[in-house]
């Protein structure tokens, strides 16, 4: 017998909402509370939030959950408490942006989600879900809607490998209501979009869904090249979020030209598809975002002659990524290449800051970023050790910064390798690249992209 859960009536609260789902059947023993406790879980659906840390009577407890995370599941005493969600702010400091009293039952599972625009006025949301009872070959699944797009389209479920119009419809998502629960047969699954035509327009990759699982699948928003900007998260009780872009989702990447041994370089990308995209860049040019389809490349370089220099560097890009390919000089001169992930969702208060050091004169370097009232000795935000051909990222807040890298020798002798004019970062993640550069008063200069 498929049992469904059936929802409860709704409780508004100020900043906080309470949803219940209560099952029809009898509670699984394997939440592993007892009768006087509890279990609570934070997810954070807040597509240009920061980290963020759920408190309960001032002890953090769910700390450090980012976009599209979720936390651990934590066991509590049920009875009345004061939460808080805190969050750094614009300069950087921790800060309560919601708190509110809620009321924990025994024998539930509580999950709070916060949601909305980060810069604004996010909320939190409080689901409570009682599990049910289920069969060997079943599995629980609830959908819900964290996206402002994602009411614009209808959703179906289909078994894996079965054609679309064998799929089940679960409809329109309502933003920020899960839906009655539904079982399913353990499979492996598709979910589907269609748009207001009954066109469809979305379909992901394979889902697992088995183990006598309650899921909760939920469409989110995402920052990648492909459309429509959605990607599909699901949640079980773990602290694993898997989640899934559409499969015929497009991919983009750029190339940055930071070699110095010519004045021009041309590049040519093959896909195994049969695209192909050729292009001359000068010396420390970065191309425009090319958006391709998802695949294998082969890249290759060449000079102003059309002497072969490179034929053989290969880089994949998956669904919904955004790479970048990096240019520059190995430690014999001759011309090599990284690829480096972007991350390109903006954040309201903060960015990733992505460093890579394309420079073999120093064992390593630091970078400081200095506001105008402090120095590289009080500055909170600096990245230390960053070796030669090293990737790393840096998230630092809103504000107006001089980046100054330095290398330090065994004897803590400091010696200036690049300082810039103060820049403002705002709204936007960021690609720094240490590099040569002869005509530079240090010898050096970073290059700096969106």
């Amino acid at each position: 017998m498929r049992i469904p859960l059936t929802s409860a009536p709704k409780i508004i609260l100020p900043l906080l909402t309470v949803f219940g789902l209560a099952a029809c059947g009898s509670s699984s023993s394997d939440q592993n509370t007892t009768n006087d406790s509890t279990t609570i879980q934070l997810y954070n659906a807040s597509a240009n939030s920061s980290a963020i840390t759920l408190s309960v009577d001032d002890s953090s407890l769910l700390s450090n959950i980012k976009f599209s995370d979720a936390s651990t599941t934590y066991d509590i005493e049920s009875t009345t408490y004061d939460i808080s969600v805190s969050a750094n702010d614009a300069q950087g400091d921790e800060q309560d942006i919601i708190e509110q009293p809620v009321t924990l039952a025994s024998n539930q599972h509580n999950l709070f989600v916060m949601h909305g625009d980060f810069s604004n006025t996010p909320e939190l949301t409080q689901y409570v879900i009682n599990y049910p009872t289920l069969e060997t070959d079943e599995v629980n699944l609830i959908f819900t809607n964290f996206s402002d797009i994602g009411s614009d389209y209808n959703l179906y479920i289909g078994v894996k490998d079965a054609e679309f119009e064998q799929a089940q419809l679960i409809g329109t998502l309502a933003k920020n209501q899960l839906s009655q629960a539904q079982s399913f047969v353990e499979n492996d699954y598709v979910i589907y979009l269609t748009d207001a035509t009954d066109t469809l327009v979305f379909t992901s990759q394979d889902m697992p869904l088995y183990w006598q699982n309650t899921y909760i699948i939920a469409l989110r928003d995402h920052f990648g090249p492909g459309a429509p900007a959605l990607a599909v998260d699901v949640l079980t009780t773990s602290t694993t979020v898997n989640s899934y872009n559409d499969v015929n989702a497009e991919a983009e990447f750029r190339v940055i030209n930071a070699y110095d041994g010519l004045d021009s370089l041309t590049f040519k990308t093959d896909a195994s598809n049969g695209q192909q995209i050729i292009q001359t860049l000068d010396y420390n040019q970065s191309s425009e975002f090319h958006e391709v389809s998802f695949g294998d490349f082969q890249l290759s370089l060449s000079t102003s002659d059309d002497e072969l220099l490179v034929n053989n560097m290969l880089f994949t890009l998956n669904q919904n990524e955004t790479k970048t390919v990096v240019l520059y000089n190995n430690e014999s001169g001759d011309v090599s290449g990284t690829i480096i992930e972007q991350d390109v969702r903006p954040r309201a208060f903060e960015h990733e800051l992505t460093l890579f050091n394309a420079t073999f004169d120093y064992a390593e370097v630091d970078y400081y970023f200095v506001a105008s009232d402090a120095t590289i000795e009080t500055t909170p935000y600096h990245i230390s050790s960053v070796e030669f051909e090293e990737i790393k990222q840096f998230i630092i807040p809103d504000g107006e910064y001089q980046i100054k890298v330095v290398h330090q020798d065994e004897q803590d002798n400091l010696t200036l390798l690049f300082q810039s004019q103060p820049i403002e970062l705002t709204q936007s993640n960021y690609m720094l690249i240490l590099q040569k550069d002869p005509a530079s008063s240090y010898g050096y200069q970073l290059n700096i992209s969106q």
